[in-house]
């Protein structure tokens, strides 16, 4: 572990070797102003763009069923 997190696409690399459908990686601030999909799935960086990756959040949306898991540290 260096200590700088792990990058969107590290994230994203790891949800392919997982084949994780409908996936999405994002940083907080990107994800002001967007509807979401009616099926996802994904990982927050709770951190903005300008930080390294070190909190992140994951997600799981299937119409009206949400499911939020909170993470502290690294979750992958």
């Amino acid at each position: 572990d260096d200590g700088d997190g792990m990058t969107t696409s590290e994230v994203e690399t790891k949800a392919k070797q997982l084949k994780l459908v409908n996936f999405k990686c994002v940083m907080r601030d990107e994800l002001k102003g967007k509807k979401p999909a009616a099926k996802e799935c994904g990982i927050i960086n709770l951190n903005t763009s300008k930080e390294p990756g070190s909190h992140y959040s994951c997600w799981y949306k299937n119409g009206t069923k949400n499911i939020i898991l909170i993470v502290l540290g690294y979750c992958l």
